[in-house]
């Protein structure tokens, strides 16, 4: 409950609030018209904020003071001690006060917890026993009719169930602050596949999830902040993809557990380029097993409005090639990657738009994509050289091997030669309609024939062809010679 403040110490209390918020800050706020005390659920109504406030509505708060005065604000931090008082001086009598007020009040409070909210599409849970378990009850700031739980689609729902997850939708961002019994331990059972659910009253890390029988997918527990999140840690009143091998039952408790979730999982996402999709990540660039896809499949797709960036394979990890799903973008996308793996010489990692338009992911400047795109795709491209090169052997002297690099920035019938000091052809390659690129030869020091040549000094060309502008004729394009050093 809350004594009545006016709406600009609603405002006041809310931006100190904003300003010292953590789990365990408690706010007093006081007002002049102690006797005319609001409910939590009216306050948060009528001044659109909810967060615990201790009720004084027998005055036993006030008549600690003997002097009369009223301390409209007070804010307690999770040590119990006062840190801001609107009268000015933080007195030692304010805080014991206050301190025997919290004491005497948390003896009648069975469990308090305060759970933040995003506007629009949220992931929640009931971390606590309550008498009324209604959506308009527990979330009473929700949008009427936006509770959802999942079986093999989403379905709506009117309650919320210990343990069970569940979309809801607020139209605004705020707390609720559920009052229950605490919660400690809870067995619940997963199907087959994507499960949504939800912890205790206390964080519980996922590797105290007691898991006897193995049935967790490794690296499968995802929040939802906007958009999805691998999660290590469920929080109370939050709600959490996971999925399951096989049915069975998973106890989550505040003590720990032994037969905890697998652990061989080795998260290979952790050394992959990151894709940077407005708030969301994929990640590219590396192998995956085919037996691990598993471990890098995301949870189904949240409910219409809510955004959401995914392969088409529903997957979150490729290696060289994917088409991205993109799904209730309202605005321009901003596109970037950390590039962890160094490419190939001559190669780029590219974003290609709906319409064809190709921009290369430098690592550097971002990507801006207008309008409600509903897909793009990656995919690893070679350059395209400007001009036509015969670059020098490497290693040169050689023996018995060495590699011949050139280029070509359009398609034509390449010739590469080798000759003696006299002139003589000794060896070549000969390959028609070659395409446009970076192209490399190795050469190991024999005729046509196959047989060894002698240590010297020979001589290699390049020579493309291609067809007129009239098309009636053959047309040389380049011609190049360079020499290289035989070693014995």
């Amino acid at each position: 409950a809350a004594s009545h403040i006016s709406q600009i110490e609603a405002e006041f209390t809310e931006n100190v609030f904003n300003d010292y918020r953590d789990n365990g800050l408690t706010v007093v706020a006081a007002g002049s018209q102690w006797e005319n005390g609001l409910s939590c659920e009216d306050w948060g109504t009528e001044y659109g904020i909810t967060y615990p406030i201790i009720d004084d509505s027998d005055l036993s708060l006030r008549s600690m003071f003997t002097d009369g005065s009223v301390p409209h604000h007070v804010l307690l931090d999770h040590q119990m001690r006062v840190i801001y008082s609107q009268y000015g001086t933080i007195i030692p009598p304010i805080g014991n006060a206050f301190l025997s007020t919290l004491d005497n009040a948390m003896e009648d409070l069975e469990s308090l917890l305060v759970v933040p909210h995003l506007k629009d599409w949220n992931m929640v849970g009931l971390p606590v026993n309550v008498p009324d378990a209604s959506q308009s009850s527990v979330f009473p700031g929700s949008v009427e009719g936006t509770l959802f739980s999942f079986g093999e689609t989403y379905v709506n729902e009117n309650e919320l169930i210990p343990g069970e997850g569940y979309w809801i939708d607020f139209p605004y961002a705020g707390y609720a602050a559920l009052n229950g019994t605490d919660l400690s331990s809870l067995i619940i059972s997963l199907n087959a596949g994507w499960n949504i659910i939800s912890g205790i009253s206390v964080v519980t890390y996922i590797a105290d999830i007691f898991d006897p029988d193995q049935i967790v997918v490794p690296g499968s527990l995802y929040g939802f902040n906007g958009t999805y999140v691998n999660a290590m840690s469920l929080v109370p009143g939050e709600g959490y993809w996971i999925n399951a091998f096989t049915s069975g039952d998973i106890t989550i408790s505040s003590g720990g557990n032994s037969g905890k979730i697998r652990s061989e999982f080795i998260d290979h996402s952790q050394e992959a380029n990151v894709l940077h999709i407005n708030d969301s990540k994929l990640y590219f660039g590396v192998s995956i097993p085919e037996s691990e896809l598993v471990y890098y499949q995301l949870p189904p797709t949240p409910p219409v409005g809510a955004f959401d960036v995914r392969f088409d394979t529903n997957s979150k990890i490729v290696k060289d090639f994917g088409q991205i799903k993109i799904l209730n973008n309202e605005k321009n996308l901003i596109i970037s990657a950390d590039i962890k793996i160094p490419q190939k010489l001559h190669w780029d990692w590219v974003i290609v738009s709906p319409e064809g338009g190709e921009y290369i992911l430098s690592g550097n400047d971002p990507i801006s994509l207008n309008g409600q795109i509903t897909n793009v795709t990656l995919k690893k491209v070679q350059r395209v050289p400007s001009q036509y090169t015969l670059s020098q052997n490497y290693p040169n002297p050689f023996n018995p091997v060495t590699i011949l690099d050139y280029t070509i920035p359009e398609q034509g019938d390449v010739s590469l030669i080798v000759y003696d000091l006299l002139g003589k052809k000794i060896w070549n390659l000969t390959q028609n309609s070659l395409s446009t690129g970076y192209h490399s030869v190795q050469w190991n020091g024999v005729d046509n024939d196959g047989h060894p040549l002698s240590a010297g000094c020979y001589f290699y060309q390049l020579k493309v062809s291609g067809t007129s502008i009239s098309g009636s004729k053959p047309e040389r394009l380049f011609v190049q010679t360079r020499k290289m050093v035989l070693l014995k």
